[in-house]
């Protein structure tokens, strides 16, 4: 997570490693905010050995609540200026294509980041 956090600043989104340990630097909520499903929108820095690596930078943690399962998310993003929603909105398509990418083309990870690189490795898993 943090090799990828250090090197983009355009802005990155990921769901919320369990064992993540953090402080809460700043914290968002409003009526508004619920009704869209957004629990809670926090500035955080990592704690831990994970400080260690990042520098103490600050990223943005926002709380989701799918309004159809129940179940709460965290997303973690390093992009400050998103609204929340934006935050869970890019999430959640990211993970359509992960889930594109895992069932319907049987890839278990991508060894690329390119566009190039991972043209590649669809090619090579293609019949």
């Amino acid at each position: 997570m943090d090799e990828y956090f250090g090197q983009h600043r355009g802005g990155l989104c990921h769901a919320q490693q369990v064992n993540m340990k953090y402080k809460a630097v700043k914290s968002y909520q409003s009526d508004p905010m619920l009704e869209s499903g957004i629990l809670k929108d926090q500035v955080i820095t990592l704690t831990g050995d994970s400080a260690k690596r990042y520098g103490g930078k600050k990223l943005r943690l926002v709380h989701v609540l799918d309004s159809i399962t129940g179940n709460e998310y965290e997303f973690l993003t390093n992009n400050m200026q998103w609204k929340p929603a934006m935050v869970a909105m890019i999430y959640k398509q990211r993970w359509q294509i992960e889930i594109f990418f895992k069932q319907w083309l049987k890839v278990s990870s991508v060894v690329g980041t390119s566009q190039n690189s991972v043209q590649i490795q669809i090619c090579v898993i293609s019949p």
